[in-house]
C-alpha cells in the first residue's frame, strides 16, 4: 500500500490571501462583463422596438473582432517590458476603460430610427470588447504566473472560480432590476441606470489585480545574454567614452604648457642670436693686425678673438 507524499510550497511560491483574494475578483468582473452585455440586450428589442435578427448581428459582429484582438493583445502583452510588469498596466487601464464605456454604450437617447440604434451600438460594442480584451488576456495570463508552483496555482484557480460564481449569480436579476416600475420609468432608462452602477463597480473592482497581485515573471535564457550583452555595450561605450574626456581635459591642461616652453626656446633664440651679431660688429672694429688670424662664424667665436688682439697691440 503506498502512502501519497504531502507536497509542502516552499515559502517564496506562496500567494497570500490577499493577493488570492484580489485576484479572485478580476473574476467576478470578467464574468460580470461577458454577461450582462447579453442579459440587457432584451431591452434593444422590448425597449427601443430593433429588430430581433438586428440584435443577434449586435452580439455577433463584435465577437468577430473580439477574436482578432484577443492573440493581438497577448503577444502585445507578452512583449512588454516595464518598472510595472507586462500584465498590471493593461488590467489597470483596461478594468477603467471597459467600464466607462460599458456605462456610455446604453445611454441610448429615445425618438430614433432602428438603424441608429443599431449603428450606434454596433461601435460602442466593437470598442467595448477592444478595452474587454485589454483587460482579461492580461489578466488571466496573470494567474499563471503569480507562482511557479503547481498547487499553489491549483489554489489560486479554485479561490478565482469560487468568486466568479457571484457574477453568474447576479446577472439573471437584471432584467428584473430594470423592469421594475417602483425604481425606473421603463426599462430603457432602467438599463441606463444599471450600466452606470456596472461601469463604476467594473472600474473600482477590476483595478484591484493590478494594484494588489505581484508578477513573478522571469525572461527567457536568450533574452537575458541579450540585455546582459546590451549592459555590456553600454558600459563600454560609457567607460570609452569617459577615457577620451580624459584624454582631452589633458591634453587642454598640456597644451599651454607646451606652448608656454616654446615661447620661452624662440625668445631665448633671438637674444643669444642678437649678442652674437653685436660681438661679431664689435670684433671687427677693433681688429687692427693684418696678420691676425680670422675667425669665421659669429657670437662665440668673436668674443674669443678680441682678447687676442689686445695683447698684441700691447
Amino acid at each position: 500500500m503506498s502512502v501519497h507524499e504531502h507536497h509542502e510550497t516552499a515559502p517564496e511560491d506562496r500567494l497570500s490571501k490577499g493577493q488570492m483574494f484580489s485576484y479572485g475578483l478580476g473574476s467576478i468582473v470578467n464574468n460580470l462583463l461577458g454577461g450582462a452585455i447579453g442579459f440587457m440586450s432584451i431591452v434593444l428589442n422590448v425597449g427601443l422596438g430593433i429588430n430581433p435578427a438586428l440584435v443577434g448581428a449586435l452580439q455577433a459582429i463584435p465577437r468577430f473582432t473580439d477574436a482578432l484582438t484577443d492573440p493581438v493583445m497577448g503577444y502585445v502583452s507578452d512583449n512588454t517590458r516595464s518598472r510595472f510588469g507586462r500584465r498590471r498596466p493593461y488590467i489597470f487601464i483596461g478594468a477603467i476603460g471597459v467600464g466607462v464605456i460599458f456605462a456610455l454604450m446604453w445611454q441610448l437617447p429615445s425618438g430614433h430610427s432602428e438603424m441608429f440604434y443599431f449603428w450606434v451600438f454596433l461601435a460602442g460594442s466593437i470598442v467595448f470588447y477592444l478595452f474587454y480584451t485589454v483587460f482579461a488576456t492580461p489578466w488571466v495570463a496573470l494567474g499563471y504566473e503569480l507562482t511557479p508552483d503547481y498547487h499553489e496555482r491549483t489554489r489560486l484557480m479554485a479561490v478565482m472560480n469560487f468568486m466568479g460564481q457571484f457574477a453568474w449569480i447576479s446577472l439573471p436579476w437584471f432584467y428584473a432590476i430594470m423592469e421594475n416600475d417602483r425604481l425606473f420609468s421603463n426599462s430603457v432608462h432602467g438599463a441606463r441606470v444599471l450600466a452606470i452602477v456596472i461601469g463604476i463597480f467594473v472600474a473600482i473592482v477590476g483595478v484591484m489585480p493590478a494594484i494588489f497581485c505581484r508578477e513573478r515573471f522571469v525572461p527567457p535564457e536568450g533574452e537575458k545574454k541579450q540585455k546582459t550583452h546590451e549592459r555590456d555595450a553600454s558600459y563600454n561605450l560609457v567607460l570609452t567614452r569617459k577615457v577620451e574626456c580624459e584624454k582631452k581635459k589633458r591634453r587642454e591642461i598640456e597644451l599651454p604648457q607646451v606652448l608656454e616652453i616654446l615661447h620661452g626656446i624662440d625668445i631665448d633664440h633671438g637674444s643669444g642670436a642678437q649678442c652674437a651679431l653685436q660681438n661679431d660688429t664689435r670684433g671687427g672694429q677693433e681688429r687692427t693686425d693684418p696678420g691676425e688670424e680670422q675667425h669665421e662664424g659669429g657670437g662665440a667665436g668673436g668674443r674669443a678673438a678680441l682678447p687676442d688682439a689686445q695683447d698684441r697691440q700691447t
